[in-house]
């Protein structure tokens, strides 16, 4: 490894070698590691001011020391440099168990939609499955359910739909098991995580849900149809969201 500075006697961009230099780097890379001190600077989050008054420290040392204006041991001895603050450790995801979520979930469709807490506890656990098997929002698919069929099981609509989330059995019976509530709210999922990679957002593929993909696309008045549907769910989303998420805080802060 060369360490080259430039000289000062010159108007050309000559460079000659330090020993100041080659001390300097050696010292920091046995105390500090072999990182640089730029690259650890980047790296650190910007909210965490003791880690950068810490390099600014460093740096000035330093720069004091090649410059002539401080000895090896005034630089050496700077406390900043015998025990520089560590960079803080990534923040890692908090895990959160799955009967957690499906206790919050049940908490919230008794207290916001007034569900009763049987059903309640039976129902959330499933929505939370299939929310997480098909990358569907939770609260999503519960306020779905609340809409289709204001969680009654056995609702069959006159056009044919059946179950907690009204599928249309002719369409979705042979990819789906619509006989029992798991199987009913999984399909459900299914078919909003579907619509969601045809159309590219959660209004429309609820839109598409309401009154279908082919219908939405041809008729304006569908499309108008299927818009307040989306719009009424997607507000029911985001009171069942708050609530889950509420409850999800508070239980942990006990645990």
């Amino acid at each position: 490894m060369t360490f080259i500075h430039p000289s000062e006697d010159s108007h050309v961009r000559s460079y000659v070698f330090s020993p100041k230099l080659l001390s300097a780097s050696v010292c920091m890379t046995l105390l500090i590691g072999c990182a640089p001190i730029t690259s650890l600077q980047r790296s650190a989050p910007v909210d965490n001011p003791a880690f950068r008054a810490n390099q600014v420290l460093i740096n000035q040392a330093t720069s004091a020391y090649l410059e002539g204006n401080a000895s090896y041991w005034d630089w050496f001895r700077t406390p900043e440099i015998r025990q520089p603050v560590k960079k803080p450790a990534a923040t890692q995801p908090l895990n959160i168990d799955s009967n957690l979520k499906a206790k919050a979930l049940a908490g919230t469709l008794q207290a916001k939609l007034e569900i009763s807490p049987k059903v309640a506890i039976n129902i959330a656990p499933l929505i939370e499955k299939s929310a997480e098997t098909h990358q569907v929002p939770s609260s999503l698919i519960a306020a779905v359910v609340n809409a289709e069929s204001e969680f009654r099981s056995g609702r069959r609509s006159p056009a044919g739909a059946v179950g907690l989330t009204q599928v249309l059995p002719r369409v979705w019976g042979k990819q789906c098991n619509l006989k029992t509530d798991a199987g009913n709210i999984d399909c459900g999922a299914k078919i909003l995580a579907h619509y969601y990679e045809l159309s590219g957002s959660w209004g429309k593929a609820l839109a598409y849900y309401n009154v279908g993909p082919g219908k939405y696309e041809r008729s304006r008045a569908a499309r108008k149809t299927g818009h307040r549907y989306a719009s009424t769910v997607l507000a029911s989303m985001q009171q069942i969201k708050a609530g889950r998420e509420k409850l999800i805080r508070e239980s942990i802060r006990e645990i």
